[in-house]
């Protein structure tokens, strides 16, 4: 497992990332956060997300690589925003 945080002004960032072998099994119990509604352009949508980051509010910010724009999921919304692109 390889853990890395990075510390700025504004925010904390966090991630890990470890290998799973296929063959593991876990009990699947997940929340979509963002999407979960098939690729497109709508605000409820993504194609292609790159990269990701969550605020201290709990917002998330993906960038949506084929969209090209950047969305902002606001902490329990069904829907994001552009905020660039």
């Amino acid at each position: 497992m390889v853990e890395t945080t990075i510390n700025t002004k504004w925010s904390n960032f966090h991630t890990t990332t470890m290998n799973v072998s296929k063959f593991n099994e876990w009990k699947q119990n997940t929340i979509t956060a963002a999407g979960g509604n098939g690729k497109g352009q709508k605000l409820n949508q993504l194609n292609n997300p790159s990269g990701i980051f969550i605020d201290k509010k709990k917002n998330v910010f993906i960038a949506d690589y084929f969209n090209d724009r950047i969305v902002e999921w606001k902490y329990n919304a069904k829907e994001g925003q552009i905020i660039a692109g």
